[in-house]
């Protein structure tokens, strides 16, 4: 198992100030040193902000852990003369935990408040924030911190990924924030997201033992449940990449009922973006599906689980996904069964992974592949590109995943060089001379 701490480089854009710039460039958050049509008026106190919110996102970069970031976070941001302090509180068992704080080794905010601006932040999902501690109520828990830490303007900041609320972000002022301030703030706390769940996704792909979970729901909100029990037939999962514009592609084994009738019962459901017939073989048929919409898999996946299992029959729907140890699978139930009420969680297990060679190769390949040439090489494989005769075409694989053909190609080839690279260069060491054995 590979066990040294490996750079996200290839998962988390590092642009120069000039890049996020240029991004901001004609909205509010454009930076008050760029010209005259972009700011009107210096402001140097959003310029050291800015330079704030650009030294956390080039240290996630080189962040592995969930702590790692939160603590990388906190640190950068009170480096400068922008923030006299600041903390992260962890969604954790339904609560909330402030673990991580820097700028005031002693200052804590209590985040267990249910009226304050901790749950509104929460419960808006949007930045709270004041330029008055003292005599904004929602920050009555900061003032003893903030006479600690000598600042007078606070705001809390949802950090999420667009699906998974992590926590929290608090930070101290000695001054005001102002709109854009505010707005650059959410865009951290969501950027600080998304770096958590790709830390999670990479030790989930790295680690020696996962959290498997198991649900199941006998509902029809869930569109492989429904369209099972609609048709009296069985689905089997195949594989799984993303799709388009959100989407998730599965490759699925049909039995019980054609895929014609299939097909065209889902190419009127609302879940479904696409879908077509990859093979027959006669008794079962390999089904290619593009869900959009309310699935129980997709919750799963949309927060960060590896899906293993999906079976679908008249009477139930499985799930099984693989989760990281150090997951909150009371939060992970809720988002399941608040969307399907019928849903429940049927099993927890620890589960070792025996194979340590086979992982560490999978992390090695993972590490160099991009995430698009990943979901086209499984796309591929899981679409009988790859069989002969082929079950797939290249232009059904563009179309189903929303690239060109020639990007495809690309994207494919690079991909299945790196594959042949990474077997062949560990397949090779300590070969010297010796002579391939005749068949």
């Amino acid at each position: 198992m590979l066990c040294e701490v490996l750079s996200l480089d290839p998962f988390v854009e590092d642009a120069d100030r000039g890049d996020v710039a240029a991004a901001f460039a004609g909205t509010d958050l454009a930076p008050a040193h760029q010209p005259a049509e972009a700011a009107a008026e210096p402001d140097p106190r959003f310029d050291a902000a800015f330079d704030r919110v650009r030294a956390v996102g080039d240290t996630l970069a080189e962040t592995s852990t969930r702590d790692g970031v939160e603590q990388r976070t906190c640190a950068a941001l009170v480096e400068g003369d922008a923030y006299e302090f600041a903390w992260i509180a962890r969604h954790s068992g339904g609560t909330l935990h402030a673990e991580t704080h820097a700028g005031a080794a002693d200052a804590t905010v209590d985040v267990a408040a249910d009226d304050g601006a901790v749950a509104q932040a929460l419960a808006s999902g949007e930045v709270r924030a004041t330029n008055d501690v003292h005599g904004d109520a929602a920050f009555a828990d900061w003032r003893a911190p903030a006479d600690e830490a000598e600042f007078s303007a606070a705001a809390t900041v949802p950090v999420d990924d667009g699906e998974t609320t992590y926590g929290v972000l608090g930070v101290g002022v000695d001054g005001t924030i102002s709109d854009r301030e505010r707005d650059l703030l959410a865009d951290l706390g969501q950027r600080v997201g998304r770096t958590v769940t790709v830390v999670q996704q990479r030790q989930l792909l790295l680690a020696d033992t996962v959290l498997e979970l198991a649900f199941e729901t006998t509902g029809d909100e869930s569109f492989f449940a429904a369209v099972a029990a609609e048709h009296g037939c069985t689905f089997e999962l195949d594989g799984v990449v993303p799709g388009e514009e959100g989407a998730l592609l599965y490759f699925v084994r049909l039995s019980g009922a054609s895929a014609e009738t299939v097909l065209s019962w889902a190419a009127d459901q609302p879940a479904v973006v696409d879908g077509r017939l990859v093979r027959d073989y006669g008794d079962e048929s390999l089904l290619e599906l593009g869900v959009a919409g309310a699935d129980v898999a997709k919750v799963l996946a949309d927060r960060g689980a590896s899906v293993r299992k999906v079976t679908a029959t008249p009477a139930e729907q499985r799930v099984v996904v693989d989760v990281t140890t150090d997951t909150d699978v009371r939060s992970l139930v809720a988002a399941v069964t608040d969307a399907f009420p019928d849903a429940e969680l049927v099993s927890k297990r620890e589960r070792d992974r025996p194979d340590e060679t086979s992982a560490a190769f999978r992390a090695s390949l993972h590490e160099s592949l991009t995430d698009k040439q990943a979901s086209v090489l499984r796309a591929a494989y899981h679409a009988g590109y790859f069989e002969w005769p082929r079950g797939s075409t290249a232009e059904e694989l563009a179309d189903a995943i929303g690239i060109t053909s020639p990007t495809l190609h690309n994207h494919l080839r690079r991909a299945q060089q790196k594959l042949l690279t990474a077997f062949f260069a560990e397949d090779d060491v300590g070969r010297g001379g010796v002579e391939w054995p005749d068949d």
